[in-house]
């Protein structure tokens, strides 16, 4: 009958539980953590934790973890003292029954004193400490402090006096039952019992008439009647003796069930082993029969009620060890997941600059690295097939460079195969005016006819300034920028140099984060400096080309990709330089060598190249 109340009790709460996770399961975890706090401060702790292990903590904002936090410290220690609460007043209750007042007062104090104890709890407490009380008083155990200085007098003797009137009254109580038992004893013809009856009544009130009248009576029976008999004196002795065996049963069976709110459940099996041994004992003696038969049953029933109750401590001990263990997965889990994460973080941003820096293999790689990580990143699957591909065309692009500069080298062996061979140094074609032809070619503009090579004043001024040697003290102090480098050169070479920032910062270069060294640039050429402020600038990065360019009369600084896509395009006119190449023999001057060369493949180079 126990085992089917217990799993009833279990089914019931298990319902409970149910139906107050199904609301919860379309929450959201900060709903979740408001209905936690709610159920904590109603005093329902077991619900506040269930309800609290269902939220994933990585999905609350930042500002509310550590509150989910602190209430589960919290709601740890509520569950934990919640149940102190109910196992002292089950103590305090079980010392009360077996008249233990000492021990059942304390037990009832620290219920009364738990924070976390019930209403229900603390207002059964106080209702015990309060029959404690009256127990003491009826008991005359009150204690009563005397004060050795204070005269003896009126207001000193009113605690005595109600001591003693106290102890009286509960004598008197007590030897009235004792009489009632006697008389009841006599007239079942039980006279020893009754004679014993009556003497614990004198003892309790000397010289009580009721007590002298029964032991009279007894008397007069026994002086009718004569010595009782054999078969009553043995039956008499047997009833003593079932009576003491029932007595001391049920001594034990109090420290038992003690045991186990203790939850001492070894010594409370050994106790039910001697109890069976005291029951097996007096067997004989019980009358009636059955008697035996029904404590004995009630001695099985608590055995069987230790180990139901053991199975259930341990049950809910494994219960509440395995959410502590699942608690501590869930957290090892959530670390394991940041630390994939930002590695994987620290993958992309390396993987990033890279392919800033056209380094698409590497940046493949790493991304292959980010995948191994975590295969179901698709963000890493699609990044990598890009990076691949961008690869890909970078190759191709470099194969048709590769191309087309073969297929150039061709074409011009082909056109030097066509003309004639001039034996100069490193196999190249040297070929020298004549005088008439130098005079010619000193005299015409190095630019082109009228401007025709597109080249403007401002222009030239500019690669003037270029060439022109700084100031012996120009020096770039270490610490000194990219940004003071080019203003101090702008001001010292007194031209205009525009920088595109925006350009250099998509390769990672910051005007006023990136240095430019210790330089000393006195007395070189400006363009000489700016090439070597470039290449610091370009190599604190990561390697970055960096190049300038004159446009207009204004000196344009970016990276070298960005300078090649602002193709600029010049005509020169090469007519003077136009000559009809004649054959020439070996022991022939130099001078004719010169106009064939001047005329041919050389100059005719330089200007179709736009040199």
């Amino acid at each position: 009958m126990k085992t089917a109340d217990n799993t009833m009790r279990r089914m019931a709460a298990l319902m409970v539980v149910l139906c107050a996770t199904i609301p919860l399961l379309a929450a959201t975890p900060s709903d979740l953590l408001d209905k936690a706090v709610d159920l904590f401060r109603e005093g329902k702790y077991q619900q506040a934790q269930e309800a609290l292990l269902e939220i994933d903590r990585e999905q609350l904002p930042a500002e509310r973890r550590d509150q989910r936090d602190e209430l589960m410290e919290e709601i740890t220690t509520a569950v934990n003292q919640s149940g102190e609460a109910a196992q002292d007043l089950e103590d305090a209750l079980a010392a009360q029954a077996r008249k233990d007042l000492n021990a059942a007062e304390k037990r009832f104090q620290e219920v009364i004193d738990n924070k976390y104890a019930s209403d229900a709890q603390k207002r059964k407490a106080a209702e015990g400490l309060a029959l404690v009380k009256k127990q003491r008083d009826l008991a005359g155990k009150i204690q009563v402090p005397q004060t050795a200085t204070r005269p003896a007098g009126t207001a000193a003797s009113r605690p005595a006096d109600a001591f003693r009137k106290a102890r009286e009254e509960r004598a008197r109580i007590e030897a009235a039952l004792k009489i009632k038992a006697g008389e009841d004893a006599a007239a079942k013809g039980q006279y020893d019992l009754a004679e014993q009856h009556f003497e614990e009544a004198l003892k309790l009130v000397p010289n009580h008439p009721a007590a002298i009248h029964g032991l009279q009576l007894i008397k007069q029976h026994r002086s009718v009647e004569g010595k009782p008999n054999l078969i009553d004196e043995t039956a008499n002795r047997a009833l003593l003796r079932w009576t003491r065996t029932v007595s001391l049963y049920q001594q034990s069976e109090g420290e038992i069930r003690g045991l186990i709110n203790d939850r001492k459940y070894d010594e409370a099996r050994r106790r039910v082993a001697d109890a069976g041994q005291l029951l097996d004992a007096g067997r004989l003696d019980a009358s009636p029969p059955s008697e035996y038969e029904a404590l004995r049953r009630e001695l099985d029933g608590l055995g069987q009620m230790i180990d139901v109750e053991e199975k259930d401590v341990i049950e809910e001990k494994a219960i509440k060890d395995r959410k502590i263990t699942l608690e501590i997965e869930r957290e090892r889990e959530r670390r394991v997941g940041r630390e994939k994460m930002e590695r994987i973080g620290e993958l992309f941003n390396q993987a990033e600059q890279l392919k800033r820096q056209k380094e698409y293999e590497m940046s493949a790689e790493l991304l292959r690295e980010a995948m191994a990580i975590d295969p179901t990143y698709e963000r890493a699957k699609w990044q990598l097939e890009a990076m691949e591909d961008a690869g890909l065309i970078d190759e191709q692009v470099r194969n048709r460079e590769l191309f087309l500069n073969k297929m150039q080298d061709a074409l011009l062996e082909a056109d030097q195969a066509k003309a004639p061979r001039v034996t100069g140094k490193n196999d190249e074609i040297f070929a020298f005016p004549d005088e008439e032809r130098w005079r010619l070619i000193s005299s015409r503009d190095p630019y082109g006819v009228d401007g025709a090579g597109g080249e403007t004043e401002g222009d030239r001024l500019a690669r003037k300034a270029l060439d022109t040697p700084l100031p012996a003290d120009i020096q770039f102090p270490q610490g000194t920028t990219l940004r003071q480098a080019i203003d101090r050169l702008k001001e010292a070479g007194k031209i205009t140099i525009n920088v595109n920032w925006s350009a250099l910062g998509m390769v990672g270069i910051d005007p006023d984060g990136t240095e430019v060294g210790d330089l000393s640039v006195g007395g070189v050429k400006l363009e000489t400096a700016l090439e070597m402020v470039l290449d610091m600038a370009g190599g604190t990065v990561g390697d970055i080309e960096l190049g300038f360019d004159v446009l207009e009369g204004i000196i344009l600084v970016s990276t070298t990709e960005d300078l090649n896509r602002k193709t600029e395009v010049r005509v020169y006119d090469v007519r003077d330089l136009l000559l009809r190449i004649r054959s020439l023999s070996v022991d022939e001057n130099m001078g004719g060598m010169g106009m064939m060369g001047m005329g041919g493949m050389g100059m005719m180079g330089m200007g179709g190249m736009g040199m």
